[in-house]
């Protein structure tokens, strides 16, 4: 959990610590504003408990996906090699073989210079820190692949047995690594969705729950004073404010 993460927790908390506390006030408290109303708090907390629990909801959807996409994107890199070295070992010409090369330098993130062969069996292969990020994206790398599949219709001796390697193979090879990436980028999206209507929830200028916990506090002050035990009570409970 991150430090904001738990800063957010931390604000309900506190906030439920004042709640808390005024319920448990004497006669007296009855503030002319609505929001510092038992009933609004108790409705102010609740929402902040609907929203926190909406958010990891949402969150460990997000992972999930993510690890979906880890999971379908994995042997693409050594299908890729395959690919290579079946091409190599047909009757195409040396330009065919040029052609998915370039390709499938663009898919490794490899220069043009690079040659393009197999890890060695076992190794830990880790992506040079020269290699262009935007050549590696998911996205980028989903438009190379579509690329280097078609390419590969275009060359009459690439005719593998091996299903996966087949054009077939590949199209559908394509289509699971596209679902996955659009799972993940829907997730995505629900997961900033989520974090936008949180953060309208607590730290909303006017109406947010860091707002109203400040506010309420104020009023105690004025109302019982500064020395009391009321405001005593309440004082120490904090709130922060965070941008996302």
């Amino acid at each position: 959990m991150s430090h904001t993460d738990s800063g957010h927790l931390g604000n309900l908390k506190s906030f439920d610590e004042l709640l808390n506390a005024v319920k448990g006030f004497p006669a007296g408290y009855n503030p002319s504003k609505n929001e510092y109303q038992i009933k609004a708090l108790e409705a102010k907390s609740a929402e902040g408990h609907i929203q926190i629990a909406n958010l990891n909801t949402i969150m460990s959807a997000y992972k999930s996906a993510v690890e979906r996409r880890t999971v379908v994107y994995a042997p693409f890199q050594n299908l890729t090699t395959s690919i290579f070295n079946y091409i190599k070992s047909t009757d195409a010409s040396d330009k065919a073989v040029d052609d998915v090369a370039q390709i499938i330098r663009k898919l490794k993130g490899q220069r043009a210079g690079k040659k393009v062969t197999p890890p060695a069996k076992g190794e830990n292969t880790q992506e040079s820190s020269q290699i262009s990020v935007s050549q590696l994206s998911f996205n980028e790398r989903l438009n190379n692949f579509d690329r280097l599949i078609r390419q590969l219709e275009m060359i009459p001796q690439y005719v593998p047995n091996e299903a996966n390697l087949s054009i077939a193979g590949l199209l559908d090879y394509f289509n699971r690594m596209n679902a996955a990436n659009e799972a993940v980028l829907k997730a995505e999206n629900d997961l900033s969705n989520a974090r936008v209507n949180r953060n309208k929830e607590f730290y909303d200028p006017q109406s947010g729950l860091v707002e109203i916990g400040k506010g309420d506090k104020l009023y105690i002050k004025a109302i019982y004073g500064a020395s009391s035990p009321q405001y005593h009570q309440v004082s120490g409970i904090s709130f922060k404010s965070y941008g996302n």
